[in-house]
């Protein structure tokens, strides 16, 4: 979901769900399912350079892509963008 609320401002929020999965050859050692959730903020200056604030997992779920391996909490990212 994309909102433009004007004045070079976007604001996003996005998401990922995964249902529950099985790790083994026999389907009985499962994965549970996740929802994780995303927020950006872009302020486009001007024609040439955008600012960008994104985080990760605003949740902070406790999830595994693959058995034994958890992903990280809470990430934050920060970036310029300078188009010429």
């Amino acid at each position: 979901m994309i909102f433009y609320p004007g004045r070079g401002w976007e604001i996003r929020f996005d998401g990922t769900f995964m249902g529950k999965r099985y790790f083994d050859l026999n389907n009985m050692a499962e994965l549970k399912q996740f929802f994780i959730g995303n927020f950006c903020i872009n302020k486009k200056i001007n024609k040439n350079l955008e600012f960008s604030v994104s985080f990760y997992n605003i949740f902070n779920q406790k999830y595994y892509y693959w058995d034994g391996y958890l992903e990280p909490d809470l990430i934050s990212a920060g970036g310029i963008k300078y188009y010429w």
